[in-house]
């Protein structure tokens, strides 16, 4: 299972959606002639392609984006994203009465998250079934009310 798939294009997809939300601070990097400088700065010197940069770490980057933002707008983080640690506590869970099925060859399963947001919770149930059964196929559904992290977390073709 290769997870880290869901953040290569859709992650770039996410980011257009942040910067076309902060119009304002682009229209004045731009008026300075600053912008393409510092997006050049930051493709040079940050590598985030799935190579360097986990499925788990890239949730954490998102999720301390979102929660900045969220400072900057006087909005509560906690609409935005749920903690790692309390996904993976909650995919335990999910999954511990099923364990002995997951174990076992050509295990399938549906998972869905009705509040999807960046997938964070998609992505460790899929890390938890592969790190109990390799083989393991798990199709996983979301589904999100704001239109920003879904890009983040939608599957590439």
């Amino acid at each position: 299972m290769n997870i880290v798939r869901l953040h290569g294009r859709p992650f770039f997809k996410m980011c257009l959606i942040i910067l076309e939300e902060d119009t304002e601070q682009i229209d004045r990097l731009d008026r300075a002639n600053l912008l393409y400088l510092v997006i050049q700065k930051f493709a040079e010197e940050v590598d985030l392609s799935p190579k360097a940069v986990s499925n788990n770490e890239m949730g954490y980057i998102f999720e301390d984006l979102i929660r900045r933002f969220s400072e900057m707008s006087n909005e509560t983080a906690g609409e935005h994203f749920t903690p790692r640690e309390v996904i993976r506590l909650m995919v335990s869970i999910l999954f511990d009465p099923d364990m002995k099925h997951i174990c076992e060859p050509f295990f399938m399963a549906k998972l869905y998250d009705p509040a999807a947001g960046t997938g964070g919770m998609l992505s460790a149930g899929i890390e938890k079934a592969a790190e109990l059964n390799e083989n393991a196929l798990i199709e996983v559904y979301g589904q999100e009310l704001t239109k920003r992290p879904m890009p983040f977390a939608s599957p590439i073709p």
